[in-house]
């Protein structure tokens, strides 16, 4: 049907949420989807050895196991959703914007910047 589906290969364990973050943590997907014209499925496929997993979303219902239509809004709402938070992300950066933005508590406790990082003064300033 001249349409095409997005694949992003990993070899690492992930999720099709992280792209349906704000502020995805891993904008690949959405960022090729909307790139590229006639897309109508983005999936992560998880490559082992022995078996090859997709997590995805699709704007039908596909015959591949482990992509689902997406739900709650239109396939061409998520489309235009990721256009804006990509465009945004990209506008912050050009521009230098560098506010404190963790996703999460988690995101800090990996970091190997602390002595950098103002977050907690920022934190105890609100």
């Amino acid at each position: 049907d001249q349409s095409y589906m997005v694949i992003d290969y990993k070899t690492g364990l992930t999720s099709i949420n992280t792209c349906l973050d704000i502020r995805p943590s891993e904008p690949q997907l959405a960022l090729y989807s909307i790139a590229i014209e006639n897309v109508q499925a983005a999936a992560f496929a998880q490559i082992k050895v022995d078996r090859l997993i997709y997590n995805g979303i699709s704007q039908d219902e596909l015959s591949i196991k482990g992509i689902k239509p997406i739900e709650h809004i239109s396939w061409s709402e998520q489309l235009d959703l990721w256009h804006n938070e990509l465009s945004q992300l990209a506008d912050e950066f050009s521009s230098g914007y560098a506010h404190i933005q963790p996703r999460n508590y988690l995101s800090c406790a990996y970091c190997d910047l602390h002595s950098l990082c103002r977050r907690f003064e920022w934190e105890q300033a609100i």
